[in-house]
C-alpha cells in the first residue's frame, strides 16, 4: 500500500483566511489544499434517431439514448478518481400491419475508484467495474486491480474479479478470472515497450480459458512506428472443437512509415479465430466454425500532399475466411478551400468484393462554417451486384444523401443534427438524428 506524506499543519491565520476573532484551536477541521482541489468533470448526453422506411411496408423505428459519463478527482482528499459511465436505451418499432414492438434497457459501463499510477505515486489500485489499466484487451472486470510502476517506467500488476456477460444486460457472477501482467520499457524515452499478460478464467466453477496476451509498441522519434498485439489460447483434453495444443486466436499488427512531412504509408494485418469457451459470447457458434473458422485481412494504405491545400489517399485490402475471399480499395482526394462558406471538398471512389455482394461506389462531401458551427453534406452512390443471384435484383443502384450541422450552444453545450435520405432500387427511407451534449 502506498502512503503519501501528509502536508504540515500551518497555524498562520492569514494563510488560513481566518478572521481575527477566530480562535486558533477551533474544533472545526480546516480544509486541506487537496480537499479544496477536488472536482467533477465529464459529460451528459442525449441522442435520438427516427427512421421511416416506406419500401414495401411502412415502418417507423425510434432509438433514444441518455447517458452520463463523469469523473470525480480528489473527492476524498487523497488524490484518487471516481469514474461513472452509464446509459439508458429505449427503442420502438411501428409497422403498418401492426407487428410493432418496444423495449428499454439500462446499462452500467463503468463505476470504479482508482488511485496512483503516476511517476510521483508508483502504486496504482482500482476496484469496481472497469477495464484493466494496461491491458484493456482482457475485458471488462468487476473486481480489483493493483500495480506498481518502477523508477525506470516498467509496470507490473494483477487483477481479480468477475467478467460481466457479453450480452446487453452485462450480468456478473458466472465467470471468475485472475490475471497478471507486466510491461517493460526498452529505452529511456519510453517509446519502445513490450508487455505480456496471463489470464485464467473459471465459468460456473469449471476451468475455462487459459490465455496469453502479448503486445509491442514502438514509436521512435523518427519516421517509423509499429504496434502489434496477439492472443494465444491454450487448450486441454476437456475441449471438444480444439486439439490439446495452443492456437493464435487473434493478431493485430501495423507498421507506419512517414515519408518526409508530406506523405506516409501504412501496412496492417489481422487474424481472427474463435476460441472455445464455456462462457457464452454474443452468439453460439457450431463446432465446425469453432474448429476451422477464421478471418484474415491485409491492408496497405498511403497518403501524400499535393501542395499546401490538397491531399491524396489510397487504400487496398485483401481478406479471406474458411470459405471464400475478397478484397477492395479506395482512392480519395480532398482539398481545403479558403471560402467563408465552403472550406473543404472530398471525393472518393471505392470497390468492395464481399462474400455475397460486390460494390462499386462513389462518395463526395463538402462543408463549411455557418451559424456558430459547421454544416456538412455527403452523397454516397453504389452499384451493388448480388453474387450468384439470377433474378431481376442481381444489380441494384442505391444511394444515400445526408445533410448535417454541428456546433456549440452557449458555453458548454454541443448539438449535432443530421438528416439522411436513402433512395434507389429497393430503398426508400429517411431519418432524423440528433446528439445533445453538455460538458462540465
Amino acid at each position: 500500500m502506498c502512503i503519501r506524506d501528509r502536508p504540515p499543519i500551518r497555524w498562520d491565520s492569514k494563510e488560513r483566511g481566518w478572521d481575527e476573532d477566530t480562535p486558533l484551536l477551533s474544533t472545526a477541521r480546516p480544509r486541506s489544499r487537496a480537499e479544496r482541489d477536488s472536482k467533477w468533470s465529464g459529460r451528459t448526453y442525449l441522442t435520438g434517431d427516427f427512421i421511416r422506411d416506406r419500401q414495401d411496408t411502412d415502418r417507423e423505428d425510434t432509438f433514444t439514448r441518455i447517458g452520463f459519463d463523469a469523473r470525480g478527482t480528489n473527492l476524498f482528499g487523497k488524490g484518487g478518481t471516481v469514474h461513472f459511465d452509464g446509459e439508458f436505451n429505449a427503442r420502438s418499432t411501428d409497422v403498418s400491419d401492426g407487428q410493432g414492438e418496444s423495449e428499454s434497457l439500462g446499462r452500467l459501463d463503468r463505476l470504479f475508484y482508482s488511485h496512483g499510477g503516476s511517476r510521483e505515486e508508483p502504486c496504482y489500485m482500482a476496484f469496481g467495474r472497469f477495464l484493466p489499466s494496461q491491458f484493456p484487451e482482457l475485458g471488462l472486470l468487476d473486481g480489483a486491480e493493483a500495480s506498481w510502476r518502477s523508477t525506470a517506467g516498467h509496470r507490473y500488476g494483477a487483477s481479480f474479479g468477475y467478467l460481466p456477460s457479453q450480452d446487453r444486460e452485462r450480468t456478473t457472477g458466472d465467470t471468475l478470472q485472475i490475471s497478471s501482467w507486466a510491461t517493460v520499457l526498452l529505452d529511456a524515452d519510453e517509446r519502445f515497450e513490450v508487455g505480456g499478460a496471463l489470464q485464467k478464467t473459471w465459468h460456473e466453477g469449471e476451468s475455462d480459458r487459459d490465455l496469453l496476451l502479448a503486445r509491442l509498441r514502438w514509436t521512435p522519434d523518427g519516421p517509423w512506428s509499429a504496434y502489434a498485439t496477439g492472443w494465444l489460447d491454450f487448450y486441454g483434453s476437456g475441449d471438444v472443437a480444439k486439439d490439446s495444443s495452443t492456437e493464435l486466436t487473434q493478431l493485430l499488427a501495423s507498421v507506419t512509415r512517414r515519408l518526409g512531412h508530406r506523405a506516409g504509408v501504412s501496412l496492417s494485418a489481422s487474424i481472427v479465430r474463435y476460441p472455445e469457451l464455456l462462457r457464452g459470447g454474443l452468439q453460439q457458434l457450431p463446432l465446425e466454425t469453432l474448429a476451422s473458422g477464421e478471418n484474415r485481412r491485409v491492408t496497405l494504405s498511403g497518403w501524400t500532399r499535393l501542395g499546401d491545400t490538397q491531399r491524396l489517399r489510397v487504400r487496398v485490402d485483401r481478406w479471406n475466411d474458411q470459405e471464400s475471399g475478397g478484397g477492395g480499395g479506395e482512392i480519395g482526394w480532398e482539398r481545403q478551400l479558403r471560402s467563408s462558406k465552403l472550406d473543404r471538398v472530398d471525393v472518393a471512389g471505392f470497390l468492395s468484393e464481399g462474400r455475397f455482394t460486390d460494390v462499386l461506389g462513389l462518395r463526395a462531401g463538402t462543408g463549411g462554417p455557418v451559424a456558430g458551427g459547421r454544416w456538412r453534406t455527403n452523397l454516397d452512390l453504389g452499384l451493388y451486384s448480388q453474387i450468384g443471384f439470377s433474378g431481376e435484383q442481381d444489380e441494384l443502384i442505391q444511394s444515400a444523401l445526408n445533410l448535417g450541422w454541428d456546433g456549440t450552444i452557449g458555453r458548454d453545450w454541443f448539438l449535432s443534427l443530421t438528416t439522411t435520405y436513402r433512395f434507389g432500387d429497393e430503398q426508400d427511407a429517411h431519418s432524423l438524428a440528433f446528439l445533445l451534449q453538455r460538458r462540465f
